[in-house]
């Protein structure tokens, strides 16, 4: 009877340790070795294991992974509905962990729902006009500075790379100036870093830096830190008004200058990081398609010879249900 013991120490162990799928979860895979479950499956190959899931039980599911549970949502169409729906899904707990990781920022509890509702002002309606001409006006000026430096020495770049560095120039200079007489010196400093800063954002999420990453790190965040100091504190700075709207509120809030550095970064990385990367899969979907391109040139071919308007290309209110259509398809 001595084996009684074991057996149920074992069941006492699966009982606070294994998850049950309720009704209406999604499908729940927790694979056949305890705590471990699909852990050594998903450190091999994490791509060819999610799509064999996908396979198995559809958009939406849930595995075990080294005692985690960790559920999937694979259908882009349905990201906002999940991310919106605050009464079932809480991410500030997350957030607020990530923050620290990330950026070693920590803010006021009611901070961040006061920035969202603040942002959301500066980013519709005549605000959001302001932004797309000022995002034209950068755009323009770097692509033609690009093909003056290539009129004599051509040059080989991966379309990621190009995507990513231009976007993320005329963004940075969009909403955090810090450009004065068309010099570009600051904002190719400040990609330089970012790029540096990017390599680290998975290690730094998960908290798995080795010291030497450690120390490369912190440098790096210290030294964006400096080239944000001074964006959004002035009116001649060059900064978005939502960026100046941003600073005054922090400082509403009591945050210190050095935590509004940390927290300047915390935005570039927010508006700026999935910029670049979203344009180069739609350019690559383009670029692999030719009749997508063809119609998209046909249709953006119309919308230029409107001229009778009067207004601005980026400010008129454009239907494009086939460029419309090229985005929805580099997302699945």
């Amino acid at each position: 009877m001595i084996w009684i013991i074991p057996l149920l120490l074992v069941l006492l162990y699966l009982s606070l340790t294994r998850q049950w799928r309720c009704k209406n979860e999604p499908p729940l895979d927790v694979g056949i070795i305890p705590w471990l479950g699909h852990a050594l499956e998903f450190g091999r190959d994490a791509s060819k294991f999610i799509i064999r899931m996908q396979e198995k039980h559809g958009n939406i599911f849930t595995v075990r992974v080294a005692g985690r549970y960790i559920t999937l949502l694979l259908d882009p169409h349905s990201y906002d509905a999940v991310i919106n729906d605050s009464d079932s899904l809480d991410f500030s707990r997350y957030a607020q962990v990530l923050m620290s990781r990330i950026f070693n920022l920590e803010l006021p509890p009611q901070q961040p729902a006061k920035a969202k509702m603040m942002t959301k002002r500066h980013f519709l309606g005549k605000n959001l006009s302001t932004l797309n001409r000022t995002m034209s006006r950068h755009l323009g000026t770097l692509l033609k500075t690009e093909m003056q430096h290539d009129q004599r020495n051509w040059k080989e770049e991966g379309l990621f790379s190009l995507s990513y560095r231009l976007l993320f120039k005329a963004g940075y200079l969009t909403l955090f100036g810090g450009e004065q007489n068309n010099n570009s010196s600051n904002s190719s400093e400040v990609y330089k870093e970012y790029k540096k800063f990017d390599g680290f954002l998975c290690k730094l999420a998960r908290g798995t830096l080795k010291a030497e990453e450690k120390k490369t790190a912190h440098g790096v965040q210290r030294r964006l830190w400096e080239l944000l100091a001074s964006a959004g504190l002035t009116n001649d700075s060059g900064s978005s008004m939502w960026l100046h709207a941003y600073r005054r509120l922090l400082q509403e809030d009591g945050v210190d200058e050095e935590t509004q550095r940390k927290a300047l970064l915390m935005q570039l990385w927010a508006s700026q990081g999935n910029v670049g990367p979203a344009a180069f899969w739609l350019l690559g979907y383009l670029l692999t398609n030719p009749e997508a391109l063809t119609a998209v040139k046909r249709e953006f071919g119309q919308i230029s010879k409107m001229e009778n308007s009067g207004t601005p290309l980026p400010d008129r209110d454009m239907n494009t249900p086939v460029f419309g259509e090229e985005i929805l398809l580099t997302e699945k």
